[in-house]
């Protein structure tokens, strides 16, 4: 589910037959998919071997996979992003505003976790945030405490962006969602809470009862100011 929606947001804004460069691909599963529907992936997760192939491709657009947000030196690395794509290439993001959470968005997140159906299929996994919530005495800190890790948030990741792109659109989405993935089995019935999930976030958010978390960004090419890359041809 959460590949899926991933793809068809990807899908909505490049061509089918264009070349993209995926940053943080993990195992592949966007990337696999987004092959299968006739496009040419370079998938990159810290492959520098995988970068010398995107720049021979020229690559048409470059998304970062809820990935941008471990991303150090940040503006390096949105320069040299720049530097691979066409002139007119497309840059997508898919990440996520940890911290614009209020504690009704946390208490509905967690009253999820804790109904009868949850308790029948989730498999507590160390590490796993959904695990850190559900076993700590407090989930609003327990919340807090995983939004103080050192990632860059929203602001800074959108700051980054305005200086090598022009931003042309900026999408609250559902996320929660995904973080029960990594403690679900691969079965019909989890993947059926999976999407039921979903669409009980979705409602949620469109009644105003919670808060979006997850942020999808579409930003274009601009003039690099002061770069010592070299754009692809």
């Amino acid at each position: 589910m959460p590949t899926r929606e991933t793809v068809e947001f990807l899908a909505s804004h490049v061509t089918r037959g264009a070349s993209l460069l995926e940053i943080g691909c993990g195992r592949g599963e966007v990337a696999q998919l987004l092959g299968n529907f006739g496009y040419h992936v370079v998938a990159l997760d810290a492959d520098l071997e995988a970068v010398a192939r995107a720049r021979e491709l020229g690559v048409d657009a470059i998304v970062f996979t809820h990935s941008l947000h471990h991303i150090g030196p940040l503006d390096a690395a949105l320069e040299r992003a720049h530097a691979l794509l066409h002139p007119r290439g497309m840059l997508l993001i898919e990440d996520f505003a940890f911290g614009t959470a209020d504690s009704a968005t946390i208490d509905w997140f967690v009253t999820m976790l804790r109904t009868e159906r949850a308790a029948a299929l989730l498999q507590p996994v160390v590490h796993q945030f959904v695990t850190q919530l559900l076993t700590a005495a407090d989930p609003h800190v327990a919340w807090h405490r995983a939004d103080s890790h050192d990632i860059h948030d929203i602001e800074t990741m959108r700051s980054a962006v305005s200086r090598h792109f022009t931003e042309s659109q900026v999408e609250s989405v559902p996320y929660l969602y995904r973080y029960l993935v990594p403690v679900l089995a691969d079965t019909t019935a989890a993947a059926e809470w999976v999407a039921s999930t979903l669409r009980a976030e979705r409602e949620a958010i469109a009644s105003g009862q919670i808060v979006a978390i997850g942020r999808r960004i579409v930003a274009q090419n601009q003039p690099l100011k002061n770069s010592r890359i070299t754009p692809a041809s």
